[in-house]
């Protein structure tokens, strides 16, 4: 049986809602936003911000972008601490759920890159 969406208000921006398992749509069309993957790796959604003009006078939307693991932990789980990151348990960028999110110190995500998810504690010397 399929998960049922909660959605949240974005806090970001409330002409948008976001789910628990990091789909973001529109109030104003109910529209599912794109979403497009960065250059390291994450998903990120571009959120109408206006209309601005160009050097020569062009009129163009403008966005102000989003890392969706950024949004459904500040939207599901609460405010990301000034200075923190938020890490995916299970090291896929993609995997945007909520209860994959975790707040870390910036040493503690590294730490968690070199070592991977076990405790460098837990290895005996050779």
């Amino acid at each position: 049986m399929a998960e049922q969406l909660i959605w949240k208000p974005c806090i970001e921006n409330n002409r948008y809602e976001v789910s628990q398992s990091g789909l973001v749509r529109s109030t104003i069309t109910g529209n599912i936003l794109k979403q497009q993957e960065d250059k390291d790796g994450y998903l990120r959604i571009g959120f109408y911000a206006g209309i601005a003009l160009s050097e020569s006078g062009n009129r163009y939307e403008k966005k102000k972008h989003y890392r969706v693991h950024r949004l459904v932990y500040s939207n599901h789980k609460g405010p990301i601490p000034d200075g923190m990151e938020v890490n995916h348990m299970d090291r896929n960028r993609k995997n945007n759920n909520d209860w994959n999110l975790e707040i870390l110190t910036s040493k503690e995500n590294k730490d968690l890159r070199v070592w991977g998810p076990q405790d460098p504690d837990d290895f005996e010397p050779l």
